[in-house]
């Protein structure tokens, strides 16, 4: 009975058409990993190189650090709109670079608007071992538009810290401006949340003049107006939000 069933024509079309669906499954699934890797890629639409992660110690010599940021200073170049750097008074320049045993080196860029620095705003490129960009974190302001002459001096700025230091102890009045620097102030930073605002401002690394071991504070100080905006505003994070990838594990330090 058994074999007879297995010889009729029903039985023939239950084994094609469950070979039809499990390979049906299985293309499924592969479009779905694809579009999973697509979405990755979807900021600017890159194709992957074919770049292989190397396991530790069996990468290649890595380029010298002129030939890397050439690298990536033309990959800036040729994707800036596309990474919403579409603002042209935006200048990236290379910091620090770290390379890794696996092949991996990280360039960290800082950015510059009219030649003032922007406060939080670091760009974090990655790249294999051939020298290519695969992947990279950064933050990327809003639009502006920014004068970037401040109408309070130094002094100015100096005299305002003080005054905030002594409001916020208890009307103590000795403390010491370790660095005061001008900086271009992301307003998105204040406000933990999108914003095309920027301002000039001061910042003032302030502490106290008697006790070198009591914690200072920082301030921020609209370089036009003389407003305390920010006491104590911390370094943005580069998390990967956004990023971008070419198929390559990310790394954010």
């Amino acid at each position: 009975m058994l074999r007879s069933y297995r010889q009729s024509p029903v039985y023939s079309w239950i084994i094609i058409l469950s070979v039809i669906f499990f390979l049906s499954v299985i293309k499924a699934e592969a479009q779905n990993v694809r579009a999973v890797r697509d979405a990755r890629q979807k900021l600017i639409g890159f194709k992957a190189d074919g770049f292989s992660y190397r396991n530790p110690g069996t990468a290649r010599a890595i380029t010298s650090s002129q030939k890397i940021k050439a690298q990536v200073d033309a990959f800036f170049a040729q994707h800036r709109n596309e990474l919403g750097f579409s603002n042209s008074d935006l200048v990236l320049k290379a910091g620090h670079i770290k390379r890794e045993s696996s092949g991996l080196t990280h360039v960290r860029y800082h950015q510059f608007y009219k030649d003032v620095p922007v406060f939080g705003m670091d760009v974090l490129f990655h790249l294999n071992d051939k020298g290519q960009v695969v992947s990279g974190d950064y933050n990327s302001p809003e639009d502006f538009t920014l004068d970037t002459t401040p109408v309070v001096s130094t002094v100015q700025a100096e005299e305002i810290s003080r005054t905030a230091w002594k409001n916020n102890h208890g009307g103590a009045p000795e403390a010491r401006i370790s660095k005061l620097s001008l900086a271009v102030l992301p307003m998105a930073l204040v406000y933990d949340r999108p914003s095309s605002e920027a301002r000039l401002a001061w910042i003032a690394n302030t502490g106290s003049a008697l006790y070198p071991q009591m914690p200072g504070e920082t301030y921020f100080i609209d370089a036009i107006s003389g407003e305390v905006v920010k006491t104590n505003l911390e370094q943005a994070a580069l998390v990967g939000t956004p990023s971008f990838y070419r198929m390559v594990p990310d790394c954010t330090s």
